[in-house]
């Protein structure tokens, strides 16, 4: 039997998908097999980690050319294709600020869709590691801090993209959340911290049927990922049912062929760095055929299944960055857009004259340039959109402070375009000793703060003119607390993509709203954060971090975890929670008090009382973003099973929800809540 006829079995007979994978790995050839464990890249006279050149086509994995089974053709993200020139989409981090899941699932239908246009089955961009610290390099491709918010935002992905057959892939399993010694690093936690905060939200995508699982470089608990039986094999099989592939994070993230395909990574990409091995691995009785088969029978059959949507999705080169896309790629900029202060000064009038200030106001800065880089036709940048609207602005690109501080002294309002680019975070492309290396690219940030001269920009012309708006772009959180309550206003806009800068102008200027919230923790101090490192191979991660170490320690945070402000004003009005037939119920109705039209991100935390032991004062356990009309009251209602409510039993390895009484928290943001007890 041949793929494409299992495939019309699976589709028109309704055969089972892992007989039918079988049937074909008992066709095929040992040769066969190990050439479809691993990817086909030859880097040999290709200059493939030279950037652009990265993933320009789709990179091969598998395939039987005998039996017609395909290859997997890789394609990376997560802020768009990263081939050709597609539609650039504001970062991932950007996007769970939006905390909508509807709209994430629209950008994962127009990210498959340019997918198919361009050749690819098999999309990697699902990244769903936890915040776990603001340092971390590459935060801006994941979604936030918070485990049940990352699940439901990845799983919005996973829908998405998978609905036009494209294979989706979650990375980086697991527990990867330091990028410089991402290939060294051992990561130790328990039991209790693995299965309840860096891990939820992968079970989340298993159980949203996700097609593959990308294993991570560094270690967990003294075993690489990408040979890891507890994680690959004990929790991400046996314990979550999970049907799909696992592959490697490319070149670094395998070492032993026969540690790897016995504890069950199924395919070495982007080629045979150790896997040219397993030929005699299986001569010396390390690997037996039963492995490989096993492997093999993994890829075959989630190929089978996605194949029978993928064969009739029709796409053509048309499809790539069209006007619905690029709007899309506006809208998603414009919801993910966090105000967190606005003394008054916002919005803007399109007769103010308006100074703009700082480098990054007319820079290309979309985000980092490592695997996750894309490559849009056009990008508008912050003051383009700004000149866009206002046509009484000066620039300055503040190098000189003297020179800018003369020219905020004749504005009426100043708008500071300040924050990182991409040699100051992201993936950590060139090893460099020294942290100050000028040409450094990527990494983790060495500090947590705005760099010395922007604090300094910001210090002088404050000085002059109170009436300023800080404009942030960046990964994750930035600590504030020596220049926040000199400014007016502070907007997060992070790496917004190709329509960012005309997505901030509307928002500037009250075209619209802004809606979205922080998916993070900004703390005062960087002593409120857990231990990060730069030189040590060892680090435990603790079972806190973000809001709920915050909680733990009685801190108040600069900015906690969903907040951001609006236009407008809410007012949350009968809330009530009961608890029934093993749910909570929790209703509220939130009413627009103000004078323009806007989305509020209503959230519930649930905490047990009296808990059986050690746990967090609260949790994310829902939200919900509605559309609230000026003058209107919406009803937001949510159902939380009790069974997601529990504790990791270290003991028994099972979750115990005996928990009888819990208080819910209902609000705009972790600290702005009314607590409501229930008892089942």
């Amino acid at each position: 039997m041949n793929f494409r006829a299992a495939v019309s079995l699976f589709k028109e007979k309704n055969e089972s998908s892992d007989l039918l994978a079988e049937k074909i790995c008992q066709e095929l050839r040992l040769s066969e097999k190990i050439n479809m464990m691993s990817g086909h890249y030859n880097p040999v006279g290709n200059t493939m980690f030279s950037l652009r050149a990265y993933n320009g086509t789709p990179i091969r994995g598998g395939g039987a050319w005998r039996l017609k089974v395909p290859p997997i053709l890789f394609s990376d993200g997560p802020r768009g294709v990263v081939m050709g020139n597609s539609t650039c989409f504001p970062v991932a981090m950007a996007r769970g600020a939006s905390f909508d899941v509807n709209l994430e699932e629209r950008v994962a239908e127009v990210i498959a869709k340019e997918m198919l246009s361009q050749g690819a089955n098999y999309f990697a961009g699902i990244c769903i590691n936890l915040l776990r610290h603001p340092a971390w390099g590459r935060a801006q491709e994941t979604y936030g801090e918070d485990p049940y918010h990352l699940g439901e935002m990845g799983a919005a992905a996973v829908r998405g993209v998978q609905k036009y057959g494209i294979m989706g892939c979650a990375k980086h399993f697991a527990m990867n959340s330091i990028e410089n010694l991402r290939f060294k690093i051992n990561v130790h936690a328990d039991k209790r911290t693995l299965h309840e905060v860096y891990l939820p939200h992968f079970k989340r995508c298993v159980d949203e049927n996700i097609a593959s699982v990308m294993s991570a470089y560094n270690k967990v608990n003294g075993q690489y990922c990408g040979e890891n039986e507890h994680l690959l094999n004990d929790i991400l099989r046996d314990l979550w049912g999970f049907k799909g592939f696992v592959i490697s994070d490319f070149v670094w993230g395998t070492y032993n062929s026969a540690n790897s395909i016995n504890n069950g990574l199924d395919m070495e990409m982007p080629f045979k760095k150790a896997y040219y091995k397993v030929r005699r691995n299986i001569r010396r009785g390390e690997v037996k055929i039963a492995a490989i088969d096993k492997c093999i029978k993994r890829i075959i059959r989630t190929l089978i299944e996605f194949y029978a949507v993928y064969d009739s999705t029709q796409s053509s080169l048309r499809d790539i960055c069209q006007p619905s896309h690029v709007a899309l790629a506006r809208e998603v900029a414009v919801k993910s857009t966090v105000l967190l202060k606005n003394d008054g000064i916002l919005p803007l009038s399109g007769n103010d004259d308006l100074l703009v200030v700082g480098e990054l106001a007319r820079a290309i800065n979309t985000g980092d340039h490592g695997s996750s880089a894309v490559y849009p036709p056009y990008v508008i940048s912050q003051l383009e959109g700004i000149q866009s609207i206002s046509k009484s602005v000066c620039y300055d690109n503040g190098k000189n402070i003297d020179r800018a501080v003369d020219k905020a002294k004749k504005a009426k309002k100043i708008i500071m375009c300040l924050g990182m680019k991409h040699n100051d975070e992201g993936e950590y492309v060139i090893n460099l000793k020294k942290k100050k290396q000028k040409n450094r690219m990527g990494g983790d940030r060495y500090s947590l703060r705005l760099k010395p001269h922007d604090v300094k920009l910001i210090d002088a012309i404050s000085a002059v003119n109170k009436n300023i708006v800080v404009v942030i772009s960046c990964g994750s959180a930035v600590i504030m607390e020596e220049w926040r309550d000199q400014v007016r206003g502070i907007i997060y806009s992070f790496y917004s993509g190709m329509e960012g800068g005309a997505a901030l102008a509307e928002l500037l200027f009250g075209k619209a709203n802004f809606s979205a919230k922080l998916p993070f923790t900004i703390a005062r101090d960087e002593g409120d954060y857990p231990p990060f490192t730069f030189t040590d191979l060892e680090i435990e991660y603790g079972y806190y971090h973000g809001y709920t170490l915050l909680d733990k320690q009685n801190k108040q945070a600069a900015y906690p975890f969903g907040f951001g402000q609006s236009y407008t004003n809410y007012s949350y009005k009968n809330i009530t929670a009961t608890a029934k037939d093993d749910y909570i119920y929790v209703d509220v109705h939130i009413t627009n008090e103000g004078d323009m039209d806007g989305e509020e991100i209503a959230q519930v935390y649930v905490g047990a009382i009296e808990p059986l032991v050690d746990m967090p004062i609260k949790t994310l356990k829902a939200f919900d973003k509605k559309m609230i009309k000026k003058g209107q009251t919406v009803h937001y209602s949510w159902q939380i099973r009790r069974d997601t409510l529990g504790y990791y039993d270290q003991a028994s390895e099972k979750f115990d929800c005996s928990h009888n009484r819990y208080m819910v928290y209902v609000g705009g943001n972790s600290r702005d809540l009314k607590a409501i007890e229930v008892s089942f």
